[in-house]
């Protein structure tokens, strides 16, 4: 059996009332990596019934999980209509362990959500699938690499798909590779429905899914407007701001984390050829040089918290 080494595995980084257990043959989830997603979709799957493990190399990040999800609490009562009480409940009854055979003990689901590096997630697929049992599902939380070339180095492929998750809010991506058996499918679709959100499944393997790839081409546009000198941060938000109730692309890419993006884009400009893309990804690369992260790190293209831009009016107003 392969030893652990994967590289740094926390990235730098609706009112769906559903019974788990009639919607969902789960019963335990692992996920991979005390990031923001580990944070967030951990949270998630304990508050709606399931067991959830969390893995990372990091006893440090692992530790400071308690505090993130905290501050997701109120979030969760809106968007996925939970209990304060659900919420702060679950929160005590994840696992959370630097053991990855005592995270995946058991699993039926395992969740990644590694750096978007191929070269790491091929090294954890090829290592975990002999971990697991037979019948575990192994999915992958990429927001913008292919996963077929995942598939390609797993012995029983059937059990793998992506299981993509889109922030806080109820989208979840369920994406197949080629060799993806649709009962795999019907039983990811399942168990997103069972945590309150709602699975958009893809008929092939789409790097970036549906709503990201949209995402990236209108924050793309953004960062060019202001790198070509066309426009301010402050003024390309305040222009989306005054049109419709979304935050600003600079906003949002502070919320996601600049290390992310960068990180996107970058594998966007390596897919298509897009030299804009290339641009764009160099100038969030600057501020992540800095240890600008966006929301996570304090700073970002603004400063946390009470950035500008969550002023509401007198930011559009550009009070």
């Amino acid at each position: 059996m392969r030893g652990i080494c994967w590289e740094k595995i926390r990235p730098l980084t609706t009112k769906m009332m559903l019974n788990r257990k009639t919607m969902s043959s789960l019963r335990k989830v692992c996920f991979i990596g005390a990031g923001t997603q580990g944070c967030q979709n951990s949270l998630r799957a304990a508050a709606s019934g399931f067991e959830a493990s969390v893995f990372d190399i990091s006893s440090q990040a692992l530790a400071e999980m308690k505090e993130r999800q905290l501050g997701f609490v109120d979030r969760y009562v809106e968007v996925f209509g939970f209990e304060s009480t659900e919420l702060t409940h679950a929160i005590e009854k994840i696992s959370r362990t630097t053991d990855i055979d005592e995270a995946i003990n058991g699993a039926d689901l395992v969740n990644e959500s590694l750096p978007e590096r191929m070269d790491l997630k091929l090294e954890f697929y090829t290592d975990i699938e002999y971990r697991v049992t037979d019948t575990t599902l192994l999915t992958t939380n990429t927001s913008s690499l292919p996963i077929t070339p995942i598939s390609e180095v797993l012995e029983k492929p059937e059990r793998f798909a992506a299981l993509h998750f889109n922030g806080i809010s109820r989208l979840v991506d369920v994406m197949p590779a080629p060799g993806t058996a649709p009962e795999s499918l019907a039983r990811l679709e399942d168990f997103a429905r069972a945590i309150k959100s709602i699975p958009i499944t893809l008929r092939k393997d789409v790097p970036a899914y549906i709503a990201n790839n949209i995402l990236m081409a209108r924050l793309q546009e953004a960062l060019l407007l202001v790198l070509d000198g066309c426009a301010s941060i402050e003024d390309v938000d305040r222009s989306i701001g005054l049109i419709q109730t979304d935050i600003g692309p600079f906003a949002q890419m502070d919320r996601v984390g600049l290390d992310v993006i960068r990180d996107i884009l970058f594998e966007r400009a390596k897919r298509t050829g897009d030299q804009s893309a290339t641009r764009a990804a160099a100038f969030v690369g600057s501020y992540v040089e800095k240890g600008a992260l966006g929301t996570k790190s304090g700073q970002g293209f603004y400063t946390y918290p009470n950035a500008a831009w969550e002023k509401g009016e007198a930011f559009l107003q550009g009070l």
